[in-house]
């Protein structure tokens, strides 16, 4: 790992450049070829090679410059890494909250091999799971890049945390509701109220006349006795699902409320996710909630939910991003106070009612924060990678089961990682001096 490299003069970088690939070459290294380069996306890419009798290092230096948030063209001409031993690699690590489905740490994979492929570069995304909550214990103790989370830190992460930390929302993650009728069609009709009902034990049957109302035409008569399935643990997806049912329900908001965790009514309590989706697809007339990225149960059918504008709506990844985009231009979202956003209920008839966002955490100022433990070349690839997820990678996100970020939002996380810097030098090109937008918000912590 290296430090910072000055910058120069135009002839001079281009010199330092043109010496870098020599001596990359004269290694057997085959940096990755420059495609056609747009003059106003100035990118600066350096790779250094260091033969010596113990081994080779490696430093590969790249600055962002502009760009069109969709569909900006690959830099680089596709690298897949083979053959590249890991000396010459960059690998960016992460902590995933516990309590997020584990499948997230699969995308979060995937999609480092997607940028990967359009950088052209040799990164490796290495997400695990967390201890904690993402933030604390890895992310406060310097042992990962970055955190991935669907929650604010809370006062005692702030305090642990040490330095700030800018957090930005990475995808839109709907909550489907799934049931096992073996002979009923897929997309049966629910709300809130039901729901909150099913959920106290107060209906108890699929033949309720409630149910039965908001599906004419189905005939719930035969249809196995119902059981609900709630997680026991502490899940990214029960906040959200027990949100929703506390807006629908009053009942259900004076005695149970919502949170990560609640005192359940009624039910069989399932502790992973895994659990959940196992269970439901073993047992004829279950129902439950799931991550629609994480593994859906086999042989079960997700219900279509009525949203405030009295519309019934599929959990699909555009649905979900339908309900952030609804409130893209709230105060809230604007000013960063992630704290306040909630997408339970969205306006928009074609607003999915149960989804959340789903967010990514990393240093404001990485050089200081991780003491120089950190290159300036990690932390660029890092920041980099970060733009990638907010712009283009929200072209990939929809084969994930996740909601893409609306224009909005993807501004924001361009913003935000403007203010990224390294020993208070700015990682992204024309970066320089950003610190604020205007509303003076910079959604740290």
């Amino acid at each position: 790992m290296t430090g910072n490299v000055p910058a120069g003069n135009d002839a001079t970088e281009a010199a330092s450049r043109d010496a870098f690939a020599e001596q990359a070459a004269a290694t057997g290294l085959v940096l990755p070829r420059r495609a056609r380069v747009n003059p106003w996306l100035a990118i600066g890419f350096s790779v250094i090679v260091i033969g010596g009798s113990i081994g080779v290092g490696e430093i590969t230096n790249w600055a962002i410059g502009p760009r069109d948030p969709y569909g900006s063209p690959s830099i680089f001409t596709a690298h897949d890494c083979v053959g590249v031993p890991p000396s010459l690699a960059t690998y960016l690590t992460g902590a995933v909250s516990q309590d997020a489905d584990p499948d997230l740490i699969a995308s979060l994979a995937a999609l480092g091999v997607d940028f990967s492929n359009w950088s052209g570069g040799c990164v490796h995304v290495d997400p695990t799971t967390s201890l904690g909550d993402g933030y604390v214990p890895e992310l406060s103790e310097r042992a990962v890049d970055f955190a991935a989370t669907s929650a604010v830190p809370n006062v005692t992460d702030r305090s642990d945390l040490g330095s700030t930390v800018d957090l930005m929302p990475q995808s839109v993650v709907p909550v489907a509701v799934v049931y096992d009728l073996p002979g009923l069609p897929s997309g049966l009709h629910l709300n809130g109220s039901v729901l909150a009902e099913m959920y106290d034990g107060t209906i108890s049957s699929w033949n309720d006349p409630a149910v039965v109302a908001l599906n004419p035409g189905v005939n719930f008569s035969g249809a196995p006795p119902l059981t609900v399935y709630y997680r026991s643990d502490a899940a990214d997806t029960n906040l959200p699902f027990t949100a929703f049912l506390a807006q629908s329900s009053a009942s259900w908001n004076a005695s149970i409320g919502e949170g990560s965790q609640v005192a359940w009514p009624a039910g069989v309590a399932a502790g992973s996710a895994a659990a959940m989706s196992a269970d439901i697809a073993a047992t004829p007339g279950a129902l439950g909630y799931v991550d629609v990225n994480g593994s859906s149960p086999v042989n079960a059918s997700e219900a279509m939910l009525e949203n405030p504008a009295g519309s019934f709506v599929p959990p699909t990844p555009a649905n979900a991003s339908a309900a952030a985009a609804a409130l893209a231009g709230s105060s809230a979202m604007k000013n960063r106070d992630w704290g306040a956003v909630s997408l339970i209920d969205a306006p928009g008839s074609a607003s999915y009612p149960i989804s959340y966002l789903s967010y990514v955490a990393l240093y404001q100022d990485l050089g200081y924060a991780y003491s120089g433990t950190i290159s300036q070349t990690n932390a660029t690839w890092l920041v980099t990678f970060f733009w990638w997820l907010a712009a283009d990678a929200q072209n990939y996100t929809g084969a994930l089961g996740l909601g893409s970020l609306p224009s909005g939002l993807v501004t924001l996380d361009e913003e935000q990682l403007e203010n990224v810097t390294y020993d208070g030098l700015s990682l992204l090109e024309g970066a320089e001096g950003s610190e604020t937008d205007e509303t003076g918000e910079t959604g740290e912590f």
